[in-house]
């Protein structure tokens, strides 16, 4: 029943206050569903493999392009056997550790997910990476300790606005070809292995495959900006040192995304 994975637990951060204000501002329950709609299993899935370029593509043919992209894509991840489920403010994702390619894409996935999540809702991830024994079965069991590991790292170690790896996936990811392609997703400090805003950012505008790589690096400043306004908003120490950690963070990697 156990079988060994690398698996992902994602906290949404800020989505229960997102919740608490819908029931005085109507207009935020619009905005709350399409973040919902956007981390469904088969958005997340689809999230993986990439999407179509909406620049050169005429409007008239985009919704072909579309279907065959989305078949294109649920056979890499049946391929891949990647595996994902969404509860609450929750995201798990799981891959066999054995299948490298599967490693490589969901760790693109997350990048993905993170710079989209705060491009479009001003919404920041903090999560935590296991590996190890677990059962996940979507719309069924999600049990083990690896699932465990995961949520211990995300609630007790990550405490910043990042996806934290555990030592022992942090290994993997050093020895194996996939971080020669995507070294500059990680960052390390001290004994810490993890991914921000700011390494997604980068990552995706100079590293990746992805299409729209100059709207990238004009929501890499947008979201800068926005940041460094929360700073001024949040009235509570603890959170507001969060968000000046991942300023610095951004600020960081502006001279990068800028010059390159």
């Amino acid at each position: 029943m156990y079988t060994e994975r690398l698996t992902f637990f994602i906290d949404i951060l800020g989505f229960k206050e997102i919740i608490e204000k819908t029931e005085t501002d109507s207009s935020l329950i619009e905005s709350l569903f399409n973040v919902l709609i956007s981390v469904t299993s088969e958005n997340l899935k689809l999230g993986v493999t990439g999407n179509i370029n909406h620049e050169i593509i005429p409007e008239e043919e985009k919704e072909k392009a579309l279907a065959i992209m989305k078949e294109f894509s649920e056979s890499i991840i049946k391929q891949l056997d990647i595996k994902a489920t969404q509860f609450s403010d929750c995201l798990v994702f799981s891959v066999p550790v054995e299948n490298e390619m599967a490693c490589f894409s969901i760790f693109e996935a997350i990048a993905k997910l993170m710079t989209k999540l705060h491009a479009e809702y001003n919404l920041l991830l903090r999560g935590g990476v296991s590996i190890g024994k677990i059962c996940h079965e979507e719309g069924g069991p999600l049990f083990g300790p690896a699932l465990v590991e995961a949520y211990e790292i995300e609630s007790k170690q990550a405490v910043y606005p990042r996806v934290l790896l555990s030592k022992d996936v942090a290994k993997g990811v050093l020895r194996t070809q996939m971080h020669k392609f995507m070294l500059s997703l990680f960052e390390k400090e001290e004994d810490d292995l993890y991914i921000s805003l700011a390494t997604a950012y980068y990552y995706l505008i100079h590293e990746s495959t992805v299409f729209n790589k100059e709207q990238l690096r004009k929501n890499f400043f947008l979201s800068k900006k926005a940041i460094y306004e929360q700073i001024d908003l949040v009235k509570v120490e603890k959170v507001k040192k969060k968000y000046q950690w991942l300023y610095l963070k951004m600020e960081k990697m502006e001279s990068k995304i800028s010059t390159r």
